[in-house]
């Protein structure tokens, strides 16, 4: 049966039009309502747009969909403004019995902008929760605050610690701020979700997703659990939009083992490769830079030497997986680039993830190895502090997206959700004005880097799904029927409105996964 889209505004490569219609998955008209109708025949499905405007389905390049599925069952601590208000967020999940396995999880936090101006300690968390085991993850995901209680459990207490994973205080001890590779020590200790939880949990992320326009997406450090969860889904026909599997980096030697390669799946699950960390956070001061932080005096945390970097890039290279590189400070980028040129490799068959923080010099790298930028211009808002953590000269060249699309290289659009909101037009506002609107301090500093709604565009379409190995999706014939239909012009509203706009349907493969017209 076809499906027949009418009184839309469709921008084709002829202009603009008004109707589409679909069969098999693939686009097989774009023109007049008339003509759509006649070849979608008496039997069609017919949905009236009125006056709903169709795009290039969205694809989000990079999403922890586990983390993303969790966000409604942990506290949000996004905005919280004191540790004051956290230990009363805490107090009140265990007053409530919001406990999950055992404990109290949150998410969302930022010392920048407690009135105290400092990490949160064991001790201020203990104050309101000494007795249940209480874990909170600052919102880049690479810091966390613990309790006595949590330590306890992971048998961290009374133990000599790494100090890059468990910050200690003059006597050795533990404060329960954690970096980094510590986190995962003590996250092992929380009982894992059976497979209905976890089921449930990637379904609620990838309805979310869909909910919002997106139509592909990228999951990074997949583990085994959720890409059977993802499995089962797949074989109930509940995979609403197309998966691309980026497992984690312990993982590759299982795959060798049983002889999977990259690319194994198909068009709506696939393995595409591995995610590796070569740094930390701008936040945490863990992203590993070339200089000194300016307002510390760390470089951050390098987390993989070259070395490291180009014998995993050699192996997952001979097993046709992609390798997405989580490279943020300039140190870590420089590290990344340079296992790449080593390994004599073709750098499409690597992402750098984020990529924050560069200069010509490094852009120069990137274009000349070849790799994919996988950027999230929504840092610019949330990261208002960055000027602050750089300097001015290195705050020139954060977030440089426009240099690098000018120097060539393929950039891709991404939220890194749960970090940053899912929402795709928050991220295309963020690109677009550079937090003009918010008075962001970076602004003055990278106005030259504002993109144009059209390249924000291309890249949260064309450019995330050639990073993820999917086709470009165009609004012509023949093409896949991977759409995002929103409820107003972004070509005809203010720039101002463009965070305003409204996904109202998502059709991916040909089928309406989410409709709200």
């Amino acid at each position: 049966m076809s499906l027949v889209l009418v009184n839309g505004v469709i921008y084709s490569d002829r202009g603009r039009e008004e109707a589409i219609t679909i069969r098999n998955g693939r686009i097989v008209y774009v023109g007049s309502n008339e003509e759509a109708l006649e070849i979608g025949g008496s039997r069609a499905r017919i949905i009236d747009l009125r006056g709903s405007v169709v795009l290039p389905g969205i694809a989000d390049a990079h999403v922890h969909l586990d983390e993303l599925g969790l966000s409604n069952y942990i506290l949000d601590l996004r905005g919280v403004k004191s540790i004051g208000e956290l230990k009363e967020r805490v107090k009140q999940a265990r007053d409530e019995g919001r406990i999950m396995k055992g404990w109290i999880l949150g998410r969302g936090w930022d010392q920048e902008l407690f009135k105290e101006r400092r990490l949160p300690t064991r001790d201020d968390i203990d104050q309101v929760c000494p007795d249940i085991p209480v874990l909170l993850i600052r919102v880049c995901g690479h810091v966390a605050v613990a309790n006595t209680k949590a330590l306890e459990v992971a048998g961290v207490m009374g133990k000599k610690v790494s100090p890059t994973a468990f910050e200690v205080d003059s006597k050795g001890i533990p404060t329960g701020v954690i970096f980094e590779d510590g986190i995962e020590v003590i996250m092992r200790k929380i009982p894992k979700m059976d497979v209905r939880e976890k089921v449930e949990v990637i379904s609620n992320a990838l309805n979310t997703l869909a909910s919002y326009g997106v139509t592909a997406v990228g999951f990074m450090s997949c583990t085994p659990d959720s890409f059977e969860a993802l499995q089962i889904l797949r074989k109930q026909g509940k995979l609403p939009i197309r998966v691309m599997v980026y497992f984690t980096s312990d993982m590759m030697k299982y795959l060798k083992r049983i002889g999977l390669r990259g690319g194994y799946g198909d068009d709506m699950l696939r393995i595409m490769g591995i995610k590796i960390f070569v740094d930390g956070s701008l936040g945490g001061r863990t992203a590993f830079l070339r200089r000194p932080y300016s307002d510390s005096n760390t470089r951050g945390v390098l987390r993989m030497s070259k070395a490291e970097i180009r014998s995993i890039l050699e192996e997952a290279y001979s097993l046709d997986l992609q390798v997405a590189i989580h490279a943020i400070g300039d140190g870590a980028i420089v590290e990344a680039l340079g296992a790449i040129e080593e390994a004599g490799l073709d750098g499409s068959h690597c992402r750098i993830e984020h990529a924050s923080v560069v200069d010509e010099d490094i852009i120069k790298m990137m274009r000349k190895t070849n790799v994919i930028a996988v950027v999230q211009p929504h840092f610019i808002i949330s990261d208002w502090w960055i000027v602050r953590r750089l300097g001015d000269d290195r705050a020139r060249w954060a977030y440089a997206f426009r240099s690098m699309i000018n120097a060539g290289i393929r950039v891709a659009f991404s939220t890194d959700a749960p970090v940053e909101p899912v929402n795709p037009w928050l991220t295309i506002y963020a690109a677009v004005t550079r937090g003009e609107m918010e008075g962001i301090e970076l602004y003055k500093y990278t106005v030259s880097e504002k993109l144009s709604l059209e390249q924000a565009l291309e890249c949260y379409t064309s450019g995330s799904r050639i990073a993820l190995g999917l086709r470009e999706m165009k609004l012509r014939e023949n093409a896949l029927a991977d759409l995002t239909i929103v409820d107003r012009d972004p070509y005809a509203v203010s720039t101002f409105d463009l965070k305003r706009i409204r996904n109202v349907a998502t059709i991916v493969n040909g089928k309406v996964v989410h409709i709200a017209l």
